[in-house]
């Protein structure tokens, strides 16, 4: 749009009929594009998808916004719509607000769509309805005349509210369909229903020929099941019998195992009797071996505890030695390193006078720098007030530049214009020559100062770079002075070294004084030294010999095979006397075994003469049982045949229920379903709708014909026709427009163009408006005629206007839009647009 912001609000309030006028290209029109955007989101160029919305935004910015502010049936309503261009589809925003008490309420949706949808409800009209009534747009006067006659009659049903009937219609409808659904489902049932209730005839004969049938096997399986019994109870003796046979049988073979076992015990306890006899026979012996070796082990337990006494002593003696041995050695040691620490020391101390040479040599250079950093610091100070001064010089500069610019400007006004330009009055020639003079010196005054400055400028800058250059130089000669106070701290603390290296010389000499000797004489570990002789002392007293030792412990090694004789030579005698007990013992067993067996035979031979009249029991019971199980099955049969046929019967009979209910229900839904045929009917466009369209055609056709009287003199009157035969017969719905020209006669509105189509476009357009304005329910009492004067010549301009002054209490607004200067005049109020350059588009109320 060509408004970029506008200072102020502009505000209809205060006007009620208004020509809106300007410059053609100035924003006219875009004004009313503002209001169309923020109400429906459409305007000029700009279609219902929103497409050609981002052409609306100011060229040189990237986001707009059209606030608006309506009042409607008492209430305050504002909508905000907003775009910016962002990403590849730009941001919408839209707000819809009602001021309650002052505070504002939102009415905003979720999305733009739905509180798109609650502005159109709260106006009652959305864009299309809008621009092809009460907003004639500039070169579409004839936008609803050029529309088809369907078209024409939609625009008339949204005027006229009829949308009403389209939702009645619509849910008329859509109860017809769930009517006729629920007649299908019910027909569905009912066919269902009647195709099983046709089996029930034989559903009755399954039943009782499956009660028969049943019958008959219950008898039968009654009869099998008594001889089943007696066969069973035979089989129970069988099963005894024979597992008495095998526990005789059983019991037979574990007799004769331990016969086996008892005859391998007695074979074993024989042999051992004979071993135990053998030893037995050698006990003199064993008996003489065993004493020998008592003896040699008490002399080897004496031996062991004099060793581990002279082992004892050894270690005692080992020990000293070694201490003794490690207080030589430490002594030694110490001396090497006194030896060591003295030569480092000497050297050390051999470099002290070139030490005490270099820090008098530092000490001098520090001193030649102190003159120099006294000059540095009086430079720095110098550079710094030089600075101070090119500052306040340049500022000085720049004032009187600016004085000098601004008392040039009075010179230049004087030049141009006769008044003063400080106070406005007019000026004689000799003001004028007086106040040029005064501007002339003060001219020249300041262009000396500023000349007077810029040279003082120049001098101070010049007398910087010196300072800086001198100031350069001084410090490259003192740059090594951290260097020369580290060496100095370095130097002085290695003078203090030496120092402490001449006290440690000296100690070093008095402890080598008193180690030496000590080492030369043994003066050392005395306490060692007397542990060690008394521990030799002993061991010569005790006179014990490792080798004699070992010899007896090798003569007691060879003897040690008579202990385990003399342990053989015990066991053996009592295995002597266990063992003949035992034989007597399993001998009597093995008699009691070989009787029991001979008994146990006698029985079996008896039992299986029994077993053998019995063999073929388990053969009858198993023919017996699959001679059962056939009758039961045939049992199971039957009863499933019965209860099936008597579960189908039950469900025949609550089928029949079911069907009388259906019944009742389809009478109500076909009834139900003809009313809402009948509604459906009388909601659309060819009932009510066209009836209501008919009755309202007159009203709008006299309000047209009144106004298009006023605009050709009496000249022109027209007529819609809403009906027309068809060809094939019978009539067709349509809204087409006859008028009667009183020098030409009857003619189609197709036929007119120019100035004529245009009044009688208006006479149209107004005539909607006005029955917009005052019908049951309006919402937009306004009237918007963007520049419909341009095809009129003056005659017909002054009937528009007459014509406009004579419907204007009909609306509560009115706006005029036109560029022609003629007719700013010609209305109460105006609200002049006119475009600004870097400003755009400004409209002022006059």
């Amino acid at each position: 749009m060509s408004y970029k912001e506008m200072a102020e609000p502009l505000s209809f309030t205060s006007i009620h009929t208004a020509v809106l006028s300007g410059p053609n290209g100035h924003g006219k029109s875009s004004l009313l594009d503002a209001v169309t955007w923020a109400l429906w989101g459409q305007a000029r160029g700009v279609d219902k998808r929103g497409t050609g919305t981002d052409d609306l935004i100011h060229h040189k910015e990237a986001h707009m916004q059209v606030e608006f502010s309506f009042e409607l049936e008492g209430q305050r309503y504002r909508v905000i719509r907003s775009r910016s261009r962002k990403g590849k589809t730009g941001v919408s925003k839209l707000e819809f607000q009602i001021q309650g008490d002052g505070v504002p309420r939102a009415l905003t949706g979720e999305t733009i769509a739905v509180t798109q949808a609650a502005i159109d409800k709260t106006l009652r009209m959305d864009y299309e309805t809008f621009i092809n009534s009460a907003f004639i747009m500039q070169g579409k006067a004839d936008i609803f005349m050029a529309k088809s006659a369907n078209e024409r009659k939609e625009i008339l049903s949204e005027i006229l509210g009829l949308s009403l009937y389209d939702e009645l219609e619509a849910l008329a409808k859509e109860k017809r369909r769930e009517q006729n659904e629920r007649l299908r489902i019910i027909d569905t049932k009912i066919a269902s229903i009647q195709q099983e209730l046709e089996f029930l005839p034989g559903y009755k004969v399954a039943l009782r020929a499956a009660t028969e049938e049943l019958g008959k096997a219950q008898a039968a399986i009654e009869e099998v099941e008594g001889a089943l019994a007696v066969f069973r109870e035979k089989k129970t003796l069988f099963d005894l019998k024979n597992a008495r046979l095998v526990e005789i049988s059983e019991r037979t073979q574990s007799a004769k195992d331990n016969i086996a076992e008892l005859d391998k015990e007695l074979a074993s306890l024989s042999a051992s009797a004979s071993r135990a006899r053998a030893i037995v026979d050698k006990e003199a012996a064993i008996d003489a071996g065993y004493a020998k070796l008592i003896e040699l082990r008490q002399k080897d337990e004496e031996l062991t505890g004099v060793a581990r006494e002279h082992a004892a002593l050894e270690k005692s003696v080992n020990e000293a030695r070694l201490k003794i041995a490690k207080e030589r050695s430490a002594l030694e040691s110490e001396i090497a390193h006194l030896d060591r620490r003295k030569t480092e020391l000497e050297r050390e101390l051999a470099k002290k006078p070139a030490v005490e040479a270099a820090l008098a040599q530092v000490t001098r250079s520090l001193a030649e720098m102190e003159p120099l950093k006294k000059k540095i610091d009086e430079l720095r100070e110098k550079y710094g007030e030089l600075r101070e001064t090119t500052a306040k010089l340049a500022a000085a500069i720049t004032a009187n530049k600016a004085k000098l610019d601004e008392a040039e400007n009075r010179r230049a006004l004087m030049t141009d214009d006769d008044s003063c330009p400080l106070c406005k009055k007019p000026l004689d020639d000799k003001d004028r020559r007086s106040l040029e003079a005064g501007a002339a010196k003060e001219i020249a005054e300041l262009k000396a100062n500023i000349e007077r400055d810029r040279a003082g400028k120049e001098r101070a800058e010049r007398e910087m770079r010196e300072v800086e250059a001198e100031g350069r130089r001084l410090s490259d000669n003192v740059k090594g002075e951290n260097e020369f106070q580290a060496s100095k701290g370095k130097l002085e603390g290695e003078i203090s070294a030496f120092e402490g290296a001449a006290e440690s010389l000296a100690g070093i000499g008095k402890q080598l004084a008193d180690i030496q000797p000590k080492l030369a004489q043994d003066a050392f570990a005395g306490d060692e030294h007397d542990r060690l002789q008394r521990a030799l002392d002993a061991i010569d007293k005790l006179a014990y010999t490792p080798e004699f030792h070992q010899s007896v412990k090798k003569n007691l090694k060879d003897l040690l095979e008579n202990e385990t004789l003399k342990a053989n030579l015990e066991n053996a005698k009592q295995t002597l006397e266990s063992t003949g007990a035992t034989i007597k013992t399993l001998t009597a067993r093995k008699d009691i075994e070989l009787r029991a067996i001979g008994e146990d035979e006698k029985n079996a031979s008896a039992l299986a003469a029994e077993l053998a009249e019995l063999a073929d029991i388990s053969t009858r019971i198993l023919i017996t049982e699959a001679a059962l199980a056939e009758k039961k099955a045939v049992e199971t049969t039957a009863t499933a045949n019965k209860t099936t046929a008597q579960v189908k019967i039950d469900n025949c009979a609550k089928l029949a229920r079911q069907k009388s209910d259906l019944t009742v229900e389809r009478k109500e839904a076909a009834r139900e379903t003809g009313i809402y045929d009948t509604l459906a009917f009388i909601f659309s466009k060819k009932g009510i709708q066209a009836l209501i369209i008919e009755n309202t055609i007159p009203e709008i056709e006299d309000e047209a014909n009144s106004l298009l009287h006023r605009l050709t003199g009496g000249r022109m009157s027209l007529r819609f026709v809403t009906q027309k035969d068809k060809k094939t017969g019978g009539v067709v719905e349509t809204l087409d427009l006859i008028i009667t020209d009183g020098e030409l006669g009857e003619r189609k509105y197709e036929l007119f163009s120019g100035g004529e189509a245009f009044r009688i476009n208006f006479a149209v357009r107004i005539a909607l408006s006005e029955f917009l304005a005052r019908r049951a329910g309006a919402r937009l009492e306004t009237l918007v005629i963007d520049e419909g004067f341009g095809t009129q010549d003056e005659e017909g301009k002054e009937r528009l206007i007459e014509a406009i002054t004579a419907i204007q209490e009909n609306f509560k607004k009115i706006i005029v839009i036109t560029h022609l200067d003629d007719l700013k005049e010609a209305f109460p109020a105006r609200i002049e647009v006119t475009k600004e350059r870097g400003i755009g588009s400004v409209a002022t109320v006059i």
